[in-house]
């Protein structure tokens, strides 16, 4: 138990409107890119609320960096 709750008091969570400030694409497009699994998927932390996880934001965005960097294909 007390594993499960220091990890979680490390994790950040990262609401939709930052998310959608830090990729520069509309919503419709990030919700495209989940379904395609391309992007990770957003946390239920409550009834109403949803975050991402800044850790899986940050590698996705280093991927996407170091693919641009070789060049779209």
């Amino acid at each position: 138990m007390q594993d499960y709750i220091s990890k979680a008091q490390t994790q950040v969570f990262v609401s939709w409107p930052r998310v959608l400030e830090e990729v520069d694409v509309p919503k419709s497009t990030v919700y495209d890119w989940i379904k395609r699994g391309i992007f990770p998927r957003p946390i239920q932390l409550g009834p109403r609320r949803v975050a991402f996880c800044r850790d899986q934001l940050e590698a996705w965005k280093s991927h996407r960096a170091a693919a641009a960097k070789g060049g779209f294909k």
